[in-house]
C-alpha cells in the first residue's frame, strides 16, 4: 500500500461516519471491477492474430450485405 493510500484510508476511519466510509469502499470496488475488466478485453484484443480475425469477420459481413447495426 502506498504511504498516501495508507494516510487516506486512515483519515478515512478516523473521520468519517461508517456511512460514508462505505460508500468509498464501493466506490474503490467498482473502481477494481472496471480495471478486472479492462484487463480482461486487453488480454482479448493483444492476442495474436485477433485484430486480423477481427477484419476479416468485417469483410465478410459487408460482403453478405450486413448493414452498420443490422442483426
Amino acid at each position: 500500500m502506498t504511504e498516501q493510500l495508507k494516510e487516506a484510508v486512515d483519515l478515512a476511519v478516523q473521520k468519517l461516519p461508517d456511512k460514508e466510509q462505505n460508500r468509498i469502499a464501493q466506490y474503490i470496488l467498482s473502481l477494481l471491477e472496471v480495471y478486472e475488466e479492462e484487463k480482461e478485453w486487453d488480454a482479448i484484443v493483444n492476442k495474436p492474430g485477433f485484430l486480423e480475425k477481427m477484419e476479416k469477420l468485417v469483410h465478410e459481413s459487408l460482403a453478405s450485405g450486413v448493414e452498420d447495426g443490422g442483426f
